[in-house]
């Protein structure tokens, strides 16, 4: 017999940068909820902010940024530099999860696969409904180098 052993509820440590750490927020066990990460300052160990669901983290001191959805639009995505706080707004190929919500229970950023992070060039391939029945694949790939 196999058992299906859901993820922790609420906060656990997920990276530590220069300056700062993260710490993901998982506010239900089991599917259907993205990842939320939480911002704290390694010297005081203060929360910074909470960013909310997130697309992505790096796990990476060398690149630390998360990427999320700006807003409900779901019509750029944020790239955050953690040890800055700059933020470089990306736009999001058309508007691929603008009924989202209505036509699935999931979230948009549960629709991204696993990251792919080769020599500072983030991919992240993810699925959209084209319509009720098709679904269909695409990728975004961002230079992390560039926003350095």
């Amino acid at each position: 017999m196999e058992y299906f052993l859901p993820g922790r509820i609420g906060l656990d440590f997920a990276v530590e940068y220069g300056r700062h750490f993260l710490l993901t927020n998982r506010v239900i066990s089991g599917c259907c909820e993205p990842l939320e990460i939480v911002v704290f300052d390694k010297q005081t160990g203060k929360e910074l902010k909470n960013l909310g669901p997130i697309i992505y983290y790096s796990s990476q001191a060398r690149y630390p940024y998360v990427i999320r959805f700006e807003d409900e639009t779901y019509s750029k995505i944020s790239l955050l530099n953690i040890e800055t706080n700059k933020k470089h707004s990306i736009l999001f190929p058309g508007k691929r999860f603008r009924n989202f919500r209505k036509s699935t229970l999931h979230s948009p950023e549960l629709r991204f696969d696993e990251p792919i992070l080769k020599h500072g060039v983030l991919i992240l391939h993810y699925t959209y409904p084209a319509n009720k029945n098709k679904w269909l694949q695409d990728k975004i790939t961002i230079d992390l180098k560039r926003y350095q």
